[in-house]
């Protein structure tokens, strides 16, 4: 199990990451980036949190939505993938507009967790809003 979870964070490291090849052009860069798929989901994204649920069998990213104004992004995305090359947007899971009362903002660094309990398995997702945690 550890060495999954080790597994998991490298390779979202170096998916996330750019890859150490010298470019001499931004048409180099470009080409570099588009090889090794990065960026690996589109638009702004920050803070990835990634999950292999035992139940889904399915890797899931958990990211920030940023490029709001201020940090005014009130939303969470999950993206899955069977071979973390290929995303699928999952849509929003947590909006603070029809979700949340206590803030309407400053959605960032979403963080999840898998336990089973009592033989079920129930996920908890931790965040921070308007300066406060979730």
């Amino acid at each position: 199990m550890v060495k999954k979870i080790h597994f998991v964070f490298l390779a979202v490291f170096w998916l996330f990451s750019v890859p150490g090849i010298k470019a001499n052009t931004m048409q180099d860069s470009l080409r570099c980036l588009k090889s090794s798929h990065n960026p690996v989901l589109p638009g702004y994204y920050a803070d990835p949190e990634v999950m292999y649920p035992y139940k889904t069998g399915k890797y899931y990213i958990y990211p920030t939505s940023d490029g709001f104004h201020e940090w005014s992004g009130h939303y969470f995305k999950a993206y899955s993938s069977t071979d973390l090359k290929a995303w699928k947007d999952e849509g929003i899971i947590f909006d603070f507009t029809c979700d949340l009362t206590w803030a309407d903002k400053r959605a960032w660094a979403p963080c999840i967790i898998e336990r089973k309990i009592d033989g079920k398995y129930k996920y908890f997702y931790y965040y921070s809003a308007d300066k406060k945690l979730g």
